[in-house]
């Protein structure tokens, strides 16, 4: 069985539910075993669902018209991805149906504070990030990528940059010269997101760059005659790295060095965080202490944080990690300030802790990054534990 349709969905929806909460049949075990096995996303889907873990998150009542907001919300992010099948549009759907419920996440188990959130009311509201950033050439010129036409945005020696119908930019190495090609010294774009802002790029030897807000990638605009394709990162960016054994690709920042042939991996380096993570999804990488002669070979689903005295490597849930370029807020036992760091980068916002504020608080859920911030401020605000205000563009946190 593959959903098709919102009434498609809400069975898938219902089945996991029942599941969960051992109420199925044996007809209806079997449907839902059926459906797991037609497809790889659908047995990842399953695995994410009755993972212990996440099993508070959802609920046993079901209500149609959050069904369709949830919907609505998956298409609106799928849109923006620009790279799901409608078979994920599908399976995603059914995640933010089961895990929203009537509209409250993070462990709301009483159906009657399903309206609740309607009563929460704030000054005004803020709309979520969008898709911009600005690229610096290297002779310095500043391309605003967000107000940029479709097509050509420069043409430097032997290089193309454009921007796609689907907002990407991709670099197209053309007609470069043998003299340019052994040239060992490489001209440097940097692109920058601000806060609010998020950017897709395919840098010059094919490799896909994800940067999240408040982030900043320098790389060389021509890979070629270079022994190692070396980029440098602040902030946070999922990269997807095209294999070339002959130049290893390694990125650099004020924390760690890592070293990949052709792999997917995420790291988030902030300056303001109190550690750097690199989090490998498919291949091998080498990351490197780069205060300390420390290496470590990181393999799927582990994580290598480093801080300001040492590294640890742990197995994490990847999902999670890359819950940013795949449009949602994933948390599990977050604490208050870190959550709202992540808030403050993607809706823009100055976030402030009023004195009866302990920040000391965690919270476990998922909600879209596609909201207003009303909405998790919402969701948060029903566990009790937490009060907001929205004063123009600053949030401010009270007990």
């Amino acid at each position: 069985m593959e959903p098709s349709n919102l009434q498609e969905v809400q069975r898938i929806a219902r089945l996991f539910s029942g599941l969960i909460h051992e109420q199925l049949t044996p007809a209806e075990k079997a449907e839902l075993d059926a459906w797991i096995a037609t497809h790889p996303d659908n047995k990842t889907l399953a695995h994410r669902l009755l993972d212990g873990d996440y099993r508070n998150s959802i609920l046993s009542i079901w209500d149609p018209g959050a069904a369709e907001a949830s919907l609505q919300r998956v298409k609106h992010r799928i849109a923006l991805s620009k790279k799901r099948t409608y078979k994920m549009l599908a399976a995603a759907a059914a995640v933010v149906i089961l895990l929203t419920g009537a509209g409250i996440t993070f462990y709301q188990r009483d159906h009657n504070k399903s309206h609740a959130a309607l009563a929460i009311t704030y000054k005004n509201d803020v709309g979520p990030g969008t898709d911009k950033a600005i690229l610096t050439l290297a002779d310095g010129r500043k391309i605003s990528l967000t107000d940029a036409p479709e097509g050509q945005l420069a043409n430097p020696t032997g290089i193309a940059i454009v921007k796609m119908a689907n907002g990407d930019v991709v670099y197209h190495v053309r007609d470069v010269k043998p003299a340019a090609a052994n040239d060992l010294t490489p001209q440097y774009n940097t692109l920058e997101t601000p806060a609010g802002g998020q950017h897709r790029i395919q840098l010059p030897d094919g490799t896909y760059v994800w940067l999240n807000a408040m982030s900043t990638l320098k790389f060389p605009q021509n890979f070629l005659g270079l022994k190692e394709r070396i980029i440098e990162l602040e902030g946070e960016a999922y990269f997807e790295v095209a294999p070339n054994k002959e130049q290893p690709f390694i990125v650099r920042t004020d924390r760690q060095t890592i070293e990949a042939l052709g792999t997917h991996f995420n790291i988030k380096s902030y300056k303001e965080d109190r550690s750097a993570a690199t989090t490998l999804l498919e291949g091998s990488v080498r990351s490197s202490d780069t205060r300390s002669s420390q290496s470590s070979v990181l393999r799927p689903g582990d994580q290598l944080l480093t801080d300001d005295r040492n590294g640890l490597v742990k197995q994490v849930d990847t999902l999670r990690v890359i819950d940013w370029k795949n449009g949602e807020f994933i948390f599990h036992n977050e604490n208050i300030r870190e959550m709202m760091r992540e808030v403050a980068r993607w809706y823009d916002v100055e976030v402030v802790f009023t004195d009866n504020a302990t920040g000391h608080e965690t919270f476990s859920g998922s909600v879209s990054r596609y909201d207003n911030v009303s909405e998790l401020l919402k969701t948060l605000q029903l566990t009790g534990r937490v009060h907001f205000d929205i004063e123009g563009r600053k949030i401010i946190v009270n007990k």
